[in-house]
């Protein structure tokens, strides 16, 4: 199956330490369930068309250390 966005259920992967999605041509909004990735460390979205607001939800990833989204349109 191909995607061309990221699924809400992407929040059920609570032990998802990377996510490396890059130069994937994906489109939309990000799920607002990403803060339920609380294991995530990396988040590489580079090169993608992803659109909307940046999900606060985010704010809770708190083992974050590397997010690549350069090469697309701006989030806000």
């Amino acid at each position: 199956m191909v995607l061309d966005s990221i699924p809400d259920s992407i929040g059920s992967l609570t032990d998802l330490a990377v996510l490396h999605i890059g130069a994937n041509k994906m489109a939309g909004d990000l799920p607002s369930t990403f803060g339920s990735l609380v294991s995530l460390t990396a988040l590489v979205l580079y090169d993608n068309l992803f659109i909307g607001t940046f999900p606060s939800s985010m704010g809770s990833l708190s083992v974050l250390e590397l997010l690549n989204m350069n090469g697309g349109p701006s989030l806000t």
